[in-house]
């Protein structure tokens, strides 16, 4: 719960970035976001942006102990989230479950995107 009032309290005055997988991947593919995130934004009402990173897990495996050198990881930062329709509904699991999986489903998107760029 300290985390939980840490977080408000700095979107109050500055910029926080979460990940709303929670952890690092365990195969390099983007997974299921929590509800967490999703909470605090319709608590604090933030601009949303995605971000999307590929390449990390080549970079440094979640079961490694030493990073890998010589790869690549290629970053894309997307347009802001529109979550109008969500903050009209209300501050619940079910809607803060539901902007996590938009952003995700961004995410996604973009990390594809990236991927498909990357084999050109």
């Amino acid at each position: 719960m300290g985390a939980l009032k840490r977080t408000l309290s700095m979107l109050r005055t500055g910029t926080v970035v979460m990940f709303p997988e929670g952890g690092r991947s365990r195969d390099g593919e983007v997974g299921t976001g929590v509800a967490g995130p999703g909470f605090i934004a319709l608590k604090t009402n933030p601009t949303v942006i995605p971000i999307a990173i590929d390449g990390m897990y080549d970079v440094y495996p979640i079961d490694e102990f030493k990073p890998g050198f010589g790869k690549r990881v290629r970053i894309a930062i997307g347009e802001p989230i529109d979550y109008e329709d969500l903050k009209a509904r209300g501050k619940s699991k079910e809607t803060a479950q539901e902007l996590v999986d938009r952003v995700m489903d961004r995410i996604r998107e973009m990390h594809k995107e990236l991927r498909r760029d990357d084999e050109r």
